[in-house]
């Protein structure tokens, strides 16, 4: 066993002590032995393993872009000249039933305006 292998033991030896540990952990309250088994992989697991290295390439190609172009050039805040939509979103929960939240009615908007 080499010394990487040996320190990890150690790292990962749990004391027992009579009543450390609750009796939930336990398959076998009598014996107060904990039993580990294998866990399938999950669809999860599966999908993260898809998705991970996807995640690397585009936190690499913004990296690239930032550097060639400038932080600007990635900004989302930063909205370039031309037709845009501005959109400003405020979540919360009011307490005060005078600021007009409760009785505000919906706006129909015109996708052709």
């Amino acid at each position: 066993e080499d010394k990487a292998t040996k320190r990890s033991r150690d790292l990962l030896a749990v004391e027992m002590k009579e009543d450390s540990l609750p009796d939930s952990l336990f398959l076998d309250q009598s014996k107060r032995k904990i039993q580990t088994s294998k866990v399938e992989p999950s669809a999860l697991f599966s999908k993260l393993g898809h998705f991970l290295p996807l995640f690397k390439k585009s936190n690499e190609e913004l990296e690239t872009r930032t550097q060639a172009e400038g932080a600007d050039s990635v900004n989302i805040e930063v909205v370039e000249k031309g037709p845009h939509i501005s959109m400003e979103v405020f979540l919360g929960v009011s307490d005060n039933p005078d600021d007009g939240a409760a009785g505000a009615e919906p706006v129909d908007v015109d996708a052709d305006a």
